[in-house]
């Protein structure tokens, strides 16, 4: 009997010891599985607010270059230059473009990149008296704003006036060498267009900046009669617009943000030295193609642009007349990595 008790004895601990093992475990299990679950739920919040800030510091920046292209075409300094220059585009011989090619471009002291510099040509001539009032002030709206060019035309399409002085200048948006362009079709739509309203060209390569990609924004400008006499366009750069989406704020080591055109095309290079170009065509992960198709924007787990599982959002954004696609997304290991982190130090 005794050996029995014995026997009862020892394995009345053992099986104790199991259960509480197994508890522990089955605990343990759970409080993974629950931190896990809290991780996943910071991280979707977390991009939310990464998501919500991008978009706003864009419709942000969409709405100062409406601004200021409208308050440019309103201005009277620009009718009356439009008006003047036109006048004196006149007197200038039987071929303007090559006299005012030569006067600031092939003659300029300064070098590509710095030609806006040079405030007036040394040759005489009513034109090069106006370019000397005109330019210092739209040198300095271009250079503060971060504009890449800012161009005058008059209706018959002469480019009477440019700031950074490339191979545009002075060219015609009709028949000229650069007729086929963003900037001509930019020049069309505001030219045929109405008084208050801007017209968007997108993004694509630009032969005079190098092939390098452009947008414009232009509006139409109108006399004291409300009688459209010219087209002032702005061009934007990539690099401005890159600034903006890739900032790297909110995106940690693996995060990106890829915008998307309508054509399906990247609007600005990814962050990463190995990804995509700007203007290259973009892999249509689960929610940038819901977000196309109209759905309603939520955080989720996909097969990313690397072929990696991703936290990623994707909304639709108002790009002037156009809607294009922000899609965010980072690397699942790493948002584990960080929530979790970030939730123990919580804890304590």
């Amino acid at each position: 009997m005794l050996v029995r008790l014995n026997r009862i004895s020892f394995k009345l601990p053992a099986f104790l010891l199991g259960f509480m093992l197994l508890a522990f475990t089955t605990s343990f299990i759970l409080s993974q599985q629950n931190l896990k679950d809290t991780s996943i739920s910071m991280a979707r919040e977390q991009a939310k607010t990464i998501m919500d800030g991008r978009q706003f510091a864009l419709d942000g920046w969409l709405s100062a270059i409406r601004s200021d292209v409208l308050a440019t075409a309103i201005n009277g300094t620009t009718s009356r230059g439009i008006v003047t220059l036109n006048q004196a585009w006149g007197k200038l011989g039987a071929n303007p473009t090559d006299t005012l090619q030569s006067a600031y471009i092939d003659q300029n002291p300064h070098p590509l990149g710095q030609r806006h510099l040079l405030d007036r040509s040394e040759r005489d001539g009513n034109y090069h008296f106006l370019h000397s009032k005109l330019h210092p002030n739209f040198r300095l709206l271009m250079l503060e704003n971060d504009y890449y060019d800012i161009f005058l035309f008059n209706l018959e399409g002469d480019t009477l006036y440019t700031v950074f002085k490339e191979q545009d200048f002075a060219t015609n948006m009709n028949s000229g060498p650069f007729q086929d362009t963003g900037l001509a079709r930019a020049f069309q739509q505001a030219k045929n267009g109405t008084v208050g309203q801007v017209y968007f060209e997108d993004f694509a390569p630009y032969e005079p900046s190098g092939f390098d990609p452009a947008a414009f924004v232009a509006a139409p400008v109108a006399d004291g009669q409300g009688k459209i006499i010219g087209v002032v366009a702005f061009q934007i750069s990539v690099a401005r617009l890159n600034r903006i989406i890739n900032s790297d704020i909110g995106l940690g080591r693996t995060g990106q943000f890829i915008l998307i055109g309508q054509n399906g095309l990247s609007r600005v290079p990814s962050r990463f030295e190995d990804g995509f170009d700007s203007l290259e065509s973009i892999k249509q992960t689960v929610t940038v193609q819901q977000a196309i198709d109209g759905l309603e924007s939520t955080v989720q787990k996909v097969l990313g642009q690397h072929d990696k599982m991703v936290l990623s959002v994707a909304d639709t954004v108002d790009f002037f007349d156009q809607k294009w696609v922000l899609s965010y997304e980072r690397d699942l290991a790493e948002v584990m990595e960080y929530a979790s982190t970030a939730l123990v130090q919580q804890s304590w």
